[in-house]
């Protein structure tokens, strides 16, 4: 099954010391604000700005507040659905439907990092658009600006973000080489 597959019930050993409270206070301000108005994250930056782990800390503390939350590693995610699949997307099954459908929230890491292909452009724009057109929260990381995203996979996707997200960019160097 493709949600018991890829929902991250539990944190990474590298995430497992994720805080809320370690979220730099222009992101923590942006979600708010963002939370406030049905929306949720576009968070962008070079590699090593710390977004994975600010998602993994939103996560956290969905979870410690029992609200509903899973995470996806997006070309991790795209793997899973054309190995379930193949290459065909039929939004009417109801595993599928699990995954865009969750009403709690989303959070799709590293977009951008997948391979472009016309079969990924698509299936992201199916998961995007049914999450925009109900509403869904959702957060996005991804190195690429939403810019250098439409260049990749199309305007579609990118303009519905700006929409759907408020959209931070992540500065500074990479930590992981601190």
């Amino acid at each position: 099954m493709l949600s018991s597959l890829s929902v991250n019930p539990v944190m990474p050993p590298r995430y497992s010391g994720v805080k809320y409270e370690d979220i730099p206070k222009v992101v923590l301000g942006k979600l708010k604000k963002a939370l406030n108005a049905n929306k949720g994250l576009y968070l962008w930056g070079e590699c090593g700005t710390g977004k994975t782990h600010i998602a993994y800390a939103i996560m956290r503390r969905c979870i410690e507040n029992r609200r509903s939350a899973k995470m996806y590693n997006s070309p991790e995610m795209f793997d899973m659905i054309r190995e379930y699949y193949g290459r065909s997307f039929d939004y009417r099954d109801d595993e599928l439907r699990r995954l865009v459908d969750f009403d709690g929230l989303l959070i799709i890491d590293d977009i951008g990092a997948e391979k472009p292909t016309d079969w990924v452009a698509e299936t992201f724009y199916k998961i995007v658009n049914v999450r925009y057109e109900k509403m869904l929260t959702t957060i996005f990381t991804s190195n690429l600006s939403l810019d250098k995203l439409a260049e990749k996979i199309g305007d579609r996707v990118p303009s519905r973000i700006v929409e759907m997200c408020e959209v931070v960019k992540l500065e500074g160097d990479d930590k992981r080489l601190h």
